[in-house]
């Protein structure tokens, strides 16, 4: 996973799979699914990346009890441009995505 490759594979897919495709080739394998989701520039206003990145954050370091707080963040999410991407996602996921996991 050279600078090149990474620089390569941003012209095509956000930052964030990117990211997960340099971790998975330290660590394990990629998550070929996540890898695959086109990117949508009418989602790019929205900011889901850093609302889902604070919860994880808080939930992981225990600032965020999970069981009383998860579906606050569920409703942030969805109502922030989510339930959009969600959308998105499922189309593609139903249309094409299937075929990435054969």
């Amino acid at each position: 996973m050279t600078d090149d490759v990474k620089k390569y594979i941003g012209l095509v897919y956000p930052k964030e799979a990117v990211d997960n495709l340099e971790l998975a080739a330290k660590i394990g394998k990629p998550d070929l699914l996540r890898a695959a989701l086109p990117y949508y520039p009418e989602l790019s206003g929205f900011n889901l990346a850093k609302i889902t990145s604070e919860y994880t954050t808080k939930a992981i370091l225990g600032n965020a009890d999970v069981d009383k707080t998860w579906d606050e963040y569920v409703n942030r999410f969805k109502s922030s441009g989510g339930d959009k991407a969600i959308a998105f996602w499922t189309n593609w996921y139903n249309t094409e995505g299937k075929t990435v996991l054969k």
